[in-house]
């Protein structure tokens, strides 16, 4: 907050010392001189524009000041800057809007490290609550007592379940018995081949015949 507040005095100081300077250029050094450089700026933050001041030259272009055409430009961009438009409740809008970030950014970054947080501690709890015997003290050894017979049970039950991984004999007699099959697969098509074959040469010689035949 400290430092919202001494950006936005560095921007109405600096507003109003080019105002008085560019307004009034030939002023005496006095110490009103310092209280007309932030006093007039501090108001339009609240919505006084002094609107008789914006533009001294006015429509006839008389009483001008050198670059006073500078002084409503760089008001309107200081007020941009510093106050919400049409919004007298929350004058330094800089600030408000600043510090509305500021607690957005670290809300953000807080939710999301306290949601993963908070599930991590509500897993946890879950799990504890799952692993605690349902019956009191002592009735409780009945549920170690079956909780040691479902795990050798559990572990007798996975022992005879098909393997993973299968031994070195295992794995010869499977090789065996594939290159076994292989075997008679190809056996298989030769067969069929030569059935095949023998086949088309008696369709060709039964059409030979047939021609000679009509010859």
């Amino acid at each position: 907050m400290i430092l919202l507040c001494t950006i936005l005095f560095i921007v109405l100081l600096s507003f109003g010392i080019f105002r008085q300077s560019v307004l009034y250029p030939n002023e005496a050094w006095n110490w009103t001189l310092v209280k007309n450089v932030v006093y007039k700026p501090y108001f339009m933050l609240y919505g006084e524009l002094y609107a008789e001041e914006i533009d001294t030259c006015g429509d006839y272009g008389t009483n001008c000041v050198s670059y006073g055409w500078l002084t409503p430009l760089f008001m309107t961009i200081y007020l941009l800057l510093a106050i919400k438009e049409n919004c007298s409740t929350y004058p330094m809008y800089v600030a408000c809007e600043g510090c509305v970030s500021s607690f957005s950014f670290v809300f953000n970054t807080v939710s999301t490290h306290s949601h993963l947080i908070w599930k991590f501690h509500k897993y946890q709890q879950v799990m504890d609550y799952e692993q605690q015997p349902f019956l009191p003290p002592p009735l409780v050894i009945i549920v170690h007592i079956y909780r040691l017979v479902r795990y050798t049970f559990l572990r007798t039950w996975r022992a005879k379940k098909t393997q993973l991984f299968l031994s070195d004999a295992d794995l010869s007699k499977l090789h065996d018995f594939e290159s076994q099959c292989l075997e008679d697969l190809l056996t298989k098509k030769r067969n069929e081949t030569a059935i095949k074959f023998g086949n088309l040469i008696v369709r060709v010689e039964y059409t030979s015949a047939e021609e000679d035949h009509s010859v």
